[in-house]
């Protein structure tokens, strides 16, 4: 098949590693990546990942950003819908939790042909929509929960204005307190620092994005089971921390502010009345 990205089918990559490898010379993509709790996302200019023997995961300390190399089964190349816009996008498949990576190119970005130039000249395979759709349901490790955490993660999904880290991510956006945001999982582990701009609810998830939208970071309101604020020292700094916990008790979310007095306000924000 001719080698044109088109939104009805998409391209697998024989060898993950001859993609990796190529990366450097693409240019800027807005990357995110994802857990089960929610996503983080922001604009690069390029990125180079460095691997090191021995180790599982891949690194790029400039952009704050690894990957868990071991568990990459694959990278799928296509052409997706952003808004109004067709644009395309690489996804990391990762054992366990695929799709948990993806790069985009915006029309405003140098080297918009680069995926297309890789899907080209690199072995791939054709499949369309509906086989990566049932491709990722076998590869998904299930996350289940009792009907009673059903039930209260429903509710929260319902009304996430009413829960306690809605007050603590809409205070820091009345104030453009910077944050630092880290989203953690076995198969990614990423780093963004922003001061919110706005926040919005859609579909039971806050999300949050900068004033030029250049980075962002969403919630999944129905996993958000405990909060731990806490002031931490770090590099001879004093920070308010706060850490998001789900169901399961895993860590999805880290976020961190300058100066322990807003954790103060964050432990006032949880006993608000809703």
């Amino acid at each position: 098949m001719n080698p044109t990205l088109r939104s009805e089918y998409l391209f697998r990559f024989r060898s993950p590693s001859l993609v990796l490898a190529a990366l450097p010379g693409l240019g800027p993509f807005y990357v995110q990546v994802r857990n089960r709790g929610g996503g983080l996302g922001k604009r690069i200019e390029s990125l180079d990942p460095l691997q090191v023997a021995d180790l599982d995961f891949a690194f790029d300390p400039e952009n704050g950003l690894g990957f868990a190399v071991r568990d990459l089964l694959t990278i799928h190349a296509g052409e997706i819908a952003v808004g109004s816009m067709l644009t395309y996008a690489l996804d990391f498949e990762f054992a366990g939790f695929p799709g948990g990576l993806s790069l985009h190119k915006f029309p405003d970005m140098d080297g918009l042909d680069g995926i297309v130039t890789l899907v080209r000249d690199l072995p791939c395979d054709v499949l369309d929509k509906s086989e990566l759709l049932a491709w990722r349901a076998d590869q998904t490790t299930p996350f289940e929960i009792c009907p009673c955490c059903q039930k209260r993660a429903a509710e929260r999904a319902r009304r996430p204005e009413d829960h306690a880290l809605y007050r603590i991510l809409r205070h820091a956006v009345t104030l453009q307190t910077p944050l630092e945001f880290r989203l953690t999982a076995g198969h990614v582990d990423m780093t963004s620092s922003f001061a919110p701009y706005r926040i919005t609810l859609r579909n039971g998830f806050i999300i949050l994005s900068d004033a030029p939208s250049q980075k962002a970071f969403h919630v999944d309101m129905r996993t958000v089971h405990a909060l731990v604020i806490d002031v931490i020292q770090l590099d001879g700094a004093t920070y308010s921390s706060l850490h998001l916990y789900d169901t399961l008790g895993n860590l999805n979310f880290h976020l961190m502010t300058e100066g322990p007095h807003h954790a103060t306000i964050w432990r006032d924000l949880c006993e608000t009345p809703s």
